[in-house]
């Protein structure tokens, strides 16, 4: 039986390196925020949640809603990245989800084709935990179970979901494309993917 697999879409937090948020820098002609939530509708996921925080009324009207995507704030994001998986996860737990996959708002280049593949290994019911590696980086995209829930609503402060997967079966998946787990922090990473872009 076909899961229901979740994507929430970390993005509430304030980019203190670049001094502006981050999600409406434009790559391709278009906001890094949407260009995340299209390739998760593009994708096998059952619904997308997006947590906004430190620019959520900046950000929220920019967003392009569909029916599958719902957009929350987290009043809490200066308490640290554990209050938006809680915020994201309390959502997807009360909609009955059987598994959440959590998706940084800043790596615009995490294709449906690799979602889905996160998917496919997930559904052969194997492990609790699938991860993405690429190389020697073990890096977001991560898919959760429902049995995992518990785990993470015990994080507090700035703590990720990699904190807790040491002790969940957990199955890293391949990833041989090194673009696909990109992430903007500076000016000087978003020139550098914005010009690649521009010249593929």
């Amino acid at each position: 039986m076909k899961s229901k697999i979740t994507g929430i879409i970390l993005a509430a937090g304030e980019s203190k390196r670049l001094g502006q948020p981050k999600q409406l820098l434009k790559v391709d002609n278009e906001y890094l925020i949407n260009l995340v939530v299209s390739n998760s509708l593009e994708s096998n996921l059952s619904s997308i949640i997006v947590v906004l925080g430190a620019y959520f009324n900046q950000i929220k009207p920019k967003i392009k809603l569909e029916s599958k995507v719902r957009v929350v704030n987290n009043v809490n994001w200066q308490k640290g990245q554990s209050t938006s998986l809680i915020t994201g996860l309390k959502i997807a737990d009360a909609d009955e989800a059987d598994a959440v996959m959590f998706l940084l708002g800043d790596q615009p280049f995490i294709t449906p084709k690799i979602i889905n593949k996160m998917i496919e290994f997930y559904e052969k019911g194997k492990f609790e935990v699938i991860m993405l590696k690429t190389g020697e980086k073990k890096t977001p995209p991560i898919i959760f179970s429902r049995s995992c829930f518990k785990h993470i609503y015990m994080l507090e402060g700035d703590k990720g979901a990699r904190e807790i997967i040491g002790a969940l079966k957990t199955c890293y998946l391949d990833n041989s494309n090194t673009d696909a787990i990109i992430d903007i922090d500076t000016f000087d990473e978003y020139r550098k993917i914005n010009n690649a872009h521009r010249h593929k």
